[in-house]
């Protein structure tokens, strides 16, 4: 039986609540009914919109948090979008200026400018859960102070957005990391490292590349004397 627990940040959140960072191919977001609830509730429930990325791979967990599986390797995770009959969602929501707003970032940095979400759909993307400040208002009784002297709560809501990096937006060079993994590394040492490097492990026409011999082609190393090195550029020309 495990020990006891006697704090309460000690407490475990469940492995894809605990998603810290995650990879995949983005699909077309939908909209769909909120979720269901047997008690009373303050707000009209909000329609949800569901995200969905395929040939996932989980980057990051809090600290301390196992790695969940994930099925078929899909990541798919949901944010408030707008009330039943309600056309659009609202500009105060994390879904415009979390979700949106970093699309189109992500979708400039490729060279999209002007572009957004529907740029950035069917590419690979990583997404990162983020803190995002939604809106302030005066705390209760601060209504009918003088501006300057009210005081505000700020509202913030947290869950992923795009993210941009040094490999081109988000967008990863998997044969570039491949070829930083395979070069110095014996044949056995490239192929474990493969396995359990977070981007590549779902990627197995790497190992089986080494394996048959086509790896020299596919990313321009080469053994020599049992070691992976870059093959050598031809010198001078004809």
């Amino acid at each position: 039986m495990s020990d006891l627990i006697f704090r309460s940040d000690e407490a475990t959140k469940g492995g894809f609540q605990a998603v810290v960072m995650v990879e995949g191919v983005l699909n077309p977001p939908q909209r769909v009914d909120p979720w269901k609830s047997t008690g009373e509730q303050k707000y009209e429930p909000k329609d949800r919109v569901e995200v969905t990325l395929d040939d996932a791979i989980i980057l990051e967990m809090e600290e301390g948090e196992p790695e969940p599986d994930l099925e078929n390797s899909q990541f798919r995770f949901w944010m408030n979008y707008a009330g039943k009959g309600k056309e659009k969602a609202h500009t105060n929501t994390f879904y415009v200026q979390g979700f949106l707003t970093s699309a189109e970032k992500l979708a400039e940095a490729r060279g999209t400018k002007g572009g957004g979400l529907a740029d950035i759909i069917g590419t690979r993307v990583i997404l990162r859960k983020t803190d995002v400040f939604l809106f302030k208002r005066p705390k209760d009784g601060q209504q009918d102070a003088p501006k300057e002297e009210r005081e505000y709560e700020e509202f913030y809501q947290t869950n992923f957005t795009f993210q941009t990096d040094d490999s081109g937006g988000g967008a990863v060079d998997l044969d570039a990391q491949a070829k930083s993994i395979v070069v110095g590394k014996s044949k056995a040492m490239a192929i474990r490292d493969l396995t359990i490097d977070q981007r590549l492990k779902t990627h197995p026409e790497y190992k089986q590349a080494i394996a048959d011999g086509s790896i020299t082609d596919m990313l321009g190393v080469e053994l020599v004397n049992g070691i992976y090195k870059e093959v050598a550029s031809e010198a001078g020309g004809s």
